[in-house]
């Protein structure tokens, strides 16, 4: 009956004390880490440094360095990859540089040193303090952004310079096609006022010609010498003129 209950009492106590273990690789103690199969939020924990799963070994005094769940550790291709924490109204970008046995996904566990930039305080009487993390350089993410955005802005600049400078051109085509225009039509006009003023003074000189003509014929028809005559020759002198004044 006694070895009945005690083999009970193993049962039940068997997975708390395994819930309770410390995980830890060769050379590192972590402070305050249990092992979890549970996603939890992110956050962090301590240790005290020594050999590094990604080769060689920091101190605990070390302020740039974390380990990453051996739930995301992908046999160590994230090994000197860098995360930017934020905790305490703080952040820093470290380097991955280790793996932790003892913590969930979204754990990472830090050396006292750099637990301590975050806290201010002593290590020890805080263990785990809660946070977020990500993979990636904030500062470089945001120099990325800012070098893209510059790029966008002077290609605009540059499409927009483009775009003034062939509307300029299409400016100086439209008013030298205008200028051209303007000549065409002046030299036509021009020559045509040339055209009129010479068919008018050629007009004069014909009705002056047939006026001659006319005075002429008459005086020639009158006896010289007569009154009549020199009268008659007068007039189709003064009728020649007004004539010849009212088709100019």
């Amino acid at each position: 009956m006694l070895s009945l209950k005690s083999s009970l009492l193993a049962c039940y106590l068997a997975p708390l004390l395994v819930s309770a273990v410390h995980i830890d690789t060769p050379g590192r103690r972590h402070a305050n880490v249990t092992r979890s199969l549970h996603k939890r939020g992110q956050e962090f924990s301590l240790y005290d440094g020594g050999p590094v799963a990604c080769g060689g070994s920091v101190s605990g005094s070390d302020t740039n360095t974390v380990a990453l769940s051996h739930f995301l550790w992908d046999g160590g291709s994230h090994c000197g990859q860098k995360v930017t924490i934020h905790a305490y109204g703080k952040t820093k970008t470290v380097t991955i540089r280790d793996e932790c046995m003892g913590c969930h996904e979204g754990k990472l566990d830090m050396t006292r040193g750099l637990f301590a930039w975050f806290t201010g305080g002593p290590t020890d009487e805080i263990g785990i303090f809660p946070g977020s993390w990500s993979f990636g350089d904030d500062e470089e993410k945001k120099k990325e952004e800012e070098a893209q955005k510059q790029k966008e802005e002077e290609q605009k600049k540059k499409d927009e310079e483009a775009a003034q400078k062939k509307k300029e051109e299409q400016d100086k085509k439209d008013k030298a096609a205008a200028a051209s225009s303007s000549s065409v039509a002046a030299a036509k006009s021009s020559s045509s006022a040339a055209a009129k003023s010479a068919s008018s003074s050629a007009s004069a000189a014909t009705s002056a010609s047939t006026s001659a003509s006319v005075a002429g014929a008459a005086t020639d028809a009158i006896p010289t010498g007569s009154f009549m005559a020199n009268a008659n020759s007068l007039l189709v002198q003064i009728g020649s003129l007004a004539l010849a004044g009212y088709q100019a």
